[in-house]
């Protein structure tokens, strides 16, 4: 542990050393005269005193020296001043001896005032011992005068202090403000080590054999290293590192005595600290003046003496440290602002972002580095400069009223456009902070990204979720906005607007017969046509697949529309020349006005759609308005397509029958079934309308199997009178996708109990052309069962004769068309009996149809074709009313009708 030696008492100082000095020399001087000079002593004599005054000054030069005062010195000291006294038995060597005894204990600057006049009394009483028997001393000039002479150093020594007290003040206060100009004018640890170096020159100056060291240290840390040494023997401790923990258990205990200035240690203190430390400490007594920082221990300004420094001089060590404490505070201070300056300026220097500062009027007072990478312009060259200049024009008047809005307010951001110093404008996202109330700083601090690649996306995104990839028309979205746009106008202003839709008639044949990559092209070419030919107001879109739309806005009167919608079509019609392959894609457009009373956009769309496909069913290249006509039986078809879906289960598709009898003599061979639709809404619905729908809402399969079903039943009951009976189904396209046909029909069968010959499955040639890959495969599987396949509408289709020949067939069931052309003379009578003896040659038996007139049956007849179906021999009919007949042909025991006979199939020879 430390030991803080207790300071108290009159201070010691070199001017008491000085002034003993010199009475020292003044008395060995003038006792060795008088000694000499005195012709009666003996040479015996005369060595005894001059070696008793060697004593003395021995004395004195040990004392002066500082040495530490011991009872055996001073009784020596008093013992010579006796003896002395006794031989010298003069004035002048007695009052020399009061002098020098009490110049003795002056210089000696003992702080035990009791002993020091016990000494000087002692002398004082041996030189009146001595004045005594001495006849040449008088006894009372010797009692009187002693004591003036030995005050006369005293007052000396005192003045002396007074005025070298006053000299080292004013060095302490010159040394204290020199100090602290340039502790005051340090700006990094460095000039404060050197300033506090210079002060340790000045201080170590006012005391002598003073050495001085510095080190400094931060709140945490353990040691510290010695940054400044000053005096003899202090050059070794620079760069050494001493431990601080004593010191911070030092300044606790100064603290909680509610002292902070100087530690004084002892000279056993001081070198034990310093073996702690590991470094050789100067001898003598150290002061440490400790630098605290917000009640830290800092640093440590370390002053060595011989003695114990003044309360003065410590009071200048104190002040020296506090000012090195607020020095350091000041750094420190410093430091972090710097730090958080140079953090704050690479966070800005470094970031992407333009910070400015500008003021309400728009003037930039500071631009940083990236004003270069964002505006293609030097910082320096934009102080001074306007911030509306680089705005663009359509944002400036936003951003004036951003800088001039009064009120305070909090941070706002905005988006506006800077030009580029090339001319091209970015566009920015800002972050404005209002600084009016910080004096150091411009109105304004703008904090500007560039936002063109984010922009540019948001652009990019926006057009592709409003535009056709593929050809970039507009898409069905964009469309719709913009059509509502038009409606809403369009009430308000009841200008003539109008909307039409375009379907490319031929274009899945393009992609079958080219690829999907040719296909694509074709409705590029095909945008552009239709740009190129509408108005540059109008809105072309793509809807998806081949279908297109047109708004058109701003017409004249509704035949502008007509005209554009007709040249539409028209330039669609022309061929396309796409690498060296000319293909043609007509167009059917269904054009429909925009009403004031419309408001449903999607409805604008059904309506235009629905012309549309009006023109594809009218041909291709033909464009339909849409009309109320148009609209009552789009309504009329979805009921009837809402009202098939539920025919079916609630017993509304029944199964009609048509005989089908001999050319010779009517004889009934079979029958066709025939579905009919008696709904409960709509009445007796034709044929003719609902098998179409039923087939374009994918319900043809279901009806087939239905009335097959119900055919099969109703000739099972009819072939116990008559077994050779047959009945004809007719089946669609459809059912030539799949096996599905041949399942359907083995189950019937079995169902039934019916033998194959008995069912005639009826096929149109456009059935077979549109599936004739699968065609074949489901005709032998049917034959294969014993089941009979009739070639429906022969001649009507595409390719007969090579059905003929791929197909293995069992009928041929001829159009009507062919028997009134048998009426148009030779040629037309020529071509049906040719049909029947192709038939004939192939082995397949030959039925007409529509055979409504007897001349008809006369043309049969020439041309030996021996089955025929028509209203001449009995319209289609319900069950009930074929059972009758057929009891009235073939009942037993009936003599008026000859029994049915079956219609022959087998071939010729067979």
């Amino acid at each position: 542990m430390l030991t803080v030696l207790p300071l108290r008492g009159p201070e010691s100082s070199a001017a008491y050393h000085r002034a003993f000095l010199v009475a020292t020399s003044v008395y060995a001087v003038a006792v060795s005269a008088y000694v000499l000079a005195d012709g009666g002593r003996s040479a015996g004599e005369r060595l005894t005193i001059l070696g008793l005054v060697g004593l003395v000054v021995l004395r004195a030069w040990w004392t002066g020296n500082r040495r530490p005062p011991s009872v055996v010195g001073d009784a020596a000291e008093l013992t010579a001043m006796g003896t002395l006294a006794a031989l010298l038995g003069s004035l002048i060597p007695i009052l020399g001896l009061l002098l020098f005894a009490w110049c003795t204990r002056v210089a000696q600057g003992r702080r035990d005032m009791a002993r020091a006049a016990a000494i000087y009394g002692g002398a004082y009483l041996i030189a009146l011992a001595g004045a005594w028997d001495s006849p040449s001393v008088g006894f009372a000039t010797v009692a009187i005068a002693a004591p003036l002479v030995g005050l006369h150093p005293f007052a000396a020594g005192w003045l002396l202090q007074a005025l070298e007290a006053a000299e080292r003040a004013t060095r302490r206060e010159e040394v204290l403000a020199a100090s602290s100009t340039e502790l005051g004018t340090a700006r990094t640890l460095e000039d404060l080590d050197a300033a506090v170096g210079a002060a340790l020159d000045r201080l170590t100056q006012l005391t002598d054999d003073a050495t001085a060291f510095f080190a400094r240290t931060d709140e945490t840390a353990a040691t510290v290293e010695i940054a400044q040494t000053r005096g003899d023997g202090a050059e070794g401790l620079r760069g050494t590192r001493i431990d601080v923990g004593e010191l911070r258990t030092a300044l606790d205990h100064l603290e909680r005595r509610g002292v902070r200035s100087t530690l004084v240690l002892g000279p056993q203190s001081a070198r034990s600290l310093g073996r702690q430390w590991g470094v050789e400490l100067p001898q003598g007594h150290l002061t440490l003046g400790l630098v605290v920082v917000a009640s830290q221990l800092s640093g440590v300004v370390a002053v060595g003496t011989p003695e114990v420094l003044g309360s003065n001089d410590r009071d200048a060590l104190a002040a020296l440290a506090s000012e090195i404490g607020l020095v350091l505070d000041r750094l420190h201070l410093l430091e972090a602002l710097e730090g958080s300056e140079r953090r704050f300026r690479a966070l800005v220097e470094h970031s992407s972002d333009l910070v400015l500062e500008v003021d309400r009027a728009g003037t930039i007072h500071l631009a940083s580095a990236q004003a270069r990478s964002l505006l293609g312009t030097a910082p320096e060259g934009l102080r001074g400069t306007c911030l509306f200049d680089l705005v663009h024009q359509d944002d400036r008047e936003h951003v004036q009223h951003l800088l001039t809005e009064p009120g305070r307010r909090a941070t706002v951001s905005a988006e506006w456009r800077f030009r580029h110093r090339d001319g091209h404008w970015i566009d920015t996202e800002t972050a404005l902070s209002d600084r009016r109330d910080d004096p150091d700083m411009a109105d304004y601090v703008l904090t500007t990204r560039d936002v063109s690649e984010r922009k540019a996306l948001q652009r990019e995104l926006s057009h592709q979720a409003f535009h056709d990839t593929l050809t970039g028309a507009a898409n069905r979205a964009l469309f719709a906005e913009r059509l509502g746009h038009a409606l809403e106008r369009r009430a308000a202003t009841n200008a003539t607007a109008a909307v039409f839709f375009i379907d490319l008639d031929g274009f899945k044949r393009v992609n079958d017969q080219y690829g999907h990559s040719f296909g694509d092209r074709v409705l590029v070419a095909t945008t552009d046509r239709v740009r190129t030919t509408v108005r540059t107001q109008d809105t072309v879109a793509r809807l998806g697949g081949d279908e297109f739309a047109v708004l058109l806005e701003g017409l004249a009167d509704a035949a502008d529309a007509r005209r554009i919608a007709d040249r539409v079509a028209e330039v669609l019609a022309r061929p396309m020349e796409l690498d060296g392959v000319s293909v043609r894609c007509r167009a059917s457009v269904g054009l429909a006005f925009l009403r004031p009373e419309d408001r449903d956009v999607e409805a604008m769309l059904r309506r235009a759609d629905l012309a549309m496909y009006q023109a594809k069913a009218a041909g291709p290249g033909t464009v339909v308005e849409h009309s109320a006509r148009l609209e009552d039986a789009t309504r009329t078809r979805h009921a009837l397509e809402n009202d098939l879906h539920a025919a079916i289960p609630q017993g509304e598709i029944a199964v009609w029958y048509q005989p089908l009898v001999t050319v010779e003599d009517g004889t009934v061979v079979g029958l066709e079934a025939l579905a009919r639709w008696n709904s409960s809404r709509h009445g007796q619905v034709p044929p003719g309308v609902f098998i179409p729908l039923a087939e374009e809402i994918g319900l043809i399969d279901e009806i087939d199997q239905h009335v097959l079903g119900v055919a099969c039943r109703d000739l099972a009951g009819w072939r116990v009178h008559h077994p050779d009976l047959t009945v004809s189904v007719n089946v669609s396209a459809r059912n030539l996708e799949s096996d599905g046909l041949v399942t359907a029909v083995e189950d019937t069968l079995a169902d039934t109990g019916l033998p194959g010959q008995a069912l005639v499955l009826e096929l149109t040639e456009t059935a077979i052309m549109q599936y004739p890959a699968t065609a074949g495969a489901v005709i032998e599987e049917l034959r294969s069962r014993s089941v009979r396949v009739a070639l429906d509408d022969f001649g009507t289709g595409y390719s007969a004769l090579g059905h003929l020949a791929r197909f293995p067939l069992d009928q041929l069931k001829i159009d009507r068309v062919f028997l009134t052309g048998a009426q148009g003379g030779e040629r037309g009578e020529q071509m049906l009996t040719a049909i029947v003896e192709l038939g004939r040659r192939l082995g397949i038996d030959t039925v007409a149809e529509g055979v409504e007139e007897s001349h008809h049956r006369d043309a049969l007849v020439e041309a030996r074709c021996k089955f025929a179906q028509g209203y001449l021999f009995g319209g289609p009919a319900p069950a009930e009313t074929i059972a009758g007949r057929l009891q009235l042909v073939g009942g037993a025991g009936s003599s008026s009708r000859r029994p049915a006979r079956r219609v022959p199939i087998e071939h010729p020879g067979g």
